[in-house]
């Protein structure tokens, strides 16, 4: 009977390691493994910012400093990003490249309780720094991947990715807010979120491996470096009315979407009063959400196209506000359930906002200039980025820094995401209903 078992796990070892083997193989399979690698670090840096900074006597505005300074870094380098990017035969070298940086300023953001007075401001640079190669990174990715997997299997592509990277997304949060709450001084504390770097450093290294694995099918054509090409870029990209369309309308969706980020974490300690667990909690929730709904959202996709199902995610989107107000001033027990089940369903929204972007944005781009037009994308999100989470924080000490003014910021967010949805709307239906109406001869 032990032989039985040694010999069945003997199996499915093997059975497992041959799948993962196989997956490596393709490209859109090292994009899931590396897409779960990426999520790893992201959820060790970013769900712990605030509270390290808290931790070393950051204030409501530093907080939001976190938000605006590495967006105005973003806005400086990403055109140039995007010119560099496609002017290289190999752009998976400019992937390569960012996440070494990215690794190299974590490690530096790490070092910022040893520097005293200095510690918030040298940490909020660094980690802007360390923002800025994401960027680097994303704005490249995105490029690369277009040209490495092709356009029919995008969609289960991005989608595969996309859930299974909640996996990670599942599990850190709860071990890192365990981990966290477990200890009792804020030095210790503290003394975790600098290992958290650390570690992020080191799994960031392993993702340039897996994207060392990749190859490009379908390469764009090297655009060099000139004046001349970036002013026939900027006339590409003024003359091309989907992009343009496109970008004007998912800006507004950006800047709803971007306004209570900090205010947000603000709602969750002071008013909800969650602590390390309880927001580890929290973002399980929001992982598991997503995890569950990405295959619901890729079959709308695969129906109706991308567009509008984003429609219905930005719609949930809207939830997070109204959860969060109706919920800081309850005194039941339930309450954090009820803010739970609402943070849940917002989620949802959050995972196809994620997925459809990206999509949609590449179905406006044609291969000429293709990089140059993404990073004009992320500058005026970056733009959004830099600015709404400072304006949510500005409203909210504005109107008295109470709960009073904590619920009237909210209530304004959740009417501009109302809004932001219904202009998508208008957006699809210029671009795709009636364009299937005019084609039908309706």
């Amino acid at each position: 009977m032990v032989k039985f078992i040694i010999n069945r796990f003997k199996t499915e070892i093997s059975d497992r390691a041959f799948i993962i083997k196989k997956m490596l193989s393709t490209n859109s399979g090292v994009y899931v493994f590396e897409g779960i690698v990426c999520t790893l670090t992201l959820n060790l840096v970013l769900n712990n910012n605030y509270l390290f900074l808290t931790r070393m006597g950051a204030s409501d505005y530093q907080l939001s400093f976190i938000q605006m300074t590495p967006h105005l870094l973003n806005m400086a380098i990403l055109i140039p990003i995007g010119i560099v990017a496609d002017s290289l035969k190999n752009k998976k070298k400019m992937v390569m490249f960012s996440l070494a940086m990215m690794a190299f300023f974590y490690l530096a953001a790490m070092t910022s309780p040893f520097l005293g007075d200095l510690r918030i401001v040298w940490f909020i640079v660094m980690y802007s720094f360390s923002a800025g190669m994401f960027t680097m990174y994303n704005v490249s990715w995105q490029s690369f991947f277009s040209e490495a997997v092709p356009v029919g299997e995008r969609n289960r592509t991005l989608s595969s990715r996309q859930r299974w990277r909640t996996v990670p997304g599942m599990l850190l949060p709860i071990i890192t807010g365990a981990v966290l709450s477990s200890l009792p001084a804020v030095e210790s504390k503290i003394k975790a979120h600098q290992a958290f770097f650390v570690i992020s450093a080191a799994v960031t290294i392993f993702q340039i491996l897996l994207i060392n694995r990749l190859k490009s099918d379908a390469p764009a054509p090297v655009i060099k470096v000139s004046f001349a090409n970036l002013k026939k870029a900027v006339s590409a990209l003024v003359k091309n009315k989907k992009f343009l369309f496109f970008c004007g309308t998912i800006l507004i969706c950006y800047m709803a979407f971007q306004f209570d980020w900090t205010l947000y974490f603000i709602g969750m300690t002071r008013y909800l009063e969650l602590n390390e667990a309880l927001i580890g909690v929290t973002i399980l929730t929001e992982a598991m959400a997503s995890f569950l709904s990405i295959k619901f959202w890729s079959r709308m996709n695969e129906k109706y196209g991308a567009t509008l199902p984003l429609f219905f995610g930005l719609l949930l989107i809207g939830v997070f506000p109204l959860t969060i107000m109706t919920t800081a001033n309850m005194v039941s027990g339930a309450r954090f359930y009820l803010f739970l089940a609402g943070h849940a369903l917002a989620s949802a929204g959050m995972a196809c906002f994620w997925l459809n972007v990206i999509q949609c944005l590449l179905t406006t781009l044609t291969n000429e200039y293709r990089t140059i037009s993404i990073s004009a994308f992320c500058v005026l999100t970056s733009l959004s980025n830099a600015l709404m989470p400072l304006t949510g924080v500005a409203l909210y000490n504005k109107f008295g820094a109470d709960l009073k003014a904590f619920q009237t910021v909210c209530l304004i967010i959740l009417l501009f995401r109302l809004f932001a949805a219904g202009l998508w709307l208008f957006r699809w239906y210029m671009t795709e209903k009636r364009v299937v109406k005019t084609d039908a001869g309706v």
